[in-house]
């Protein structure tokens, strides 16, 4: 407790600038709603959801917005009549919290079924179960993700041909 003239002085802090492993859960759902429903609103590009849990110029937003322009830019949607994308939080561990910064990581299920308005089929499908890291700072707005680390790739293969690497759909 260094920095602290007693022990129940650390101990009130501790407690009051915890977040729960429930209010986190809630937070990091909140931002993948908020992601999934940026993608539901393509091939128009709005962003403004993203940010109440995201930090606008940190590289997780960045990331998605990117995202968002290239496939607004392929006129992809995933709100065609019967589209089953969908996405779901699967686990949430706490690695490191203190003050300003969490750490987490997470296991995230994501399908999009990317439809091309131009050619009219099913072009890309992404159906993948990863593993993610995620960095949240506190600021003067509250919490917001900094960072969102995951290792596969798919906007390798957004920028690519999406014909060539085996996951166009029907």
């Amino acid at each position: 407790f260094i920095g602290y003239e007693r022990w129940e002085a650390y101990c009130e802090f501790s407690q009051n600038n915890q977040i729960s492993q429930e209010e986190l859960t809630i937070f990091v759902k909140g931002a993948l709603k908020a992601e999934f429903d940026t993608y539901k609103k393509l091939p128009i590009i709005d962003d403004s959801s993203l940010k109440k849990y995201f930090i606008n110029d940190g590289s997780a937003f960045l990331r998605i917005r990117s995202m968002l322009d290239r496939i607004s830019n392929r006129k992809w949607i995933i709100t065609n009549k019967l589209n089953p994308s969908c996405f779901d939080l699967i686990r949430l561990n706490i690695k490191q919290q203190n003050a300003q910064t969490i750490h987490l990581e997470t296991e995230e299920y994501w399908y999009l079924r990317w439809f091309d308005l131009t050619d009219k089929k099913y072009t890309y499908i992404y159906n993948q179960l990863n593993s993610q890291f995620y960095i949240l700072e506190n600021s003067s707005k509250g919490w917001k993700i900094k960072l969102n680390y995951y290792n596969n790739d798919a906007g390798r293969y957004i920028d690519e041909d999406s014909n060539s690497d085996g996951r166009q759909g029907e």
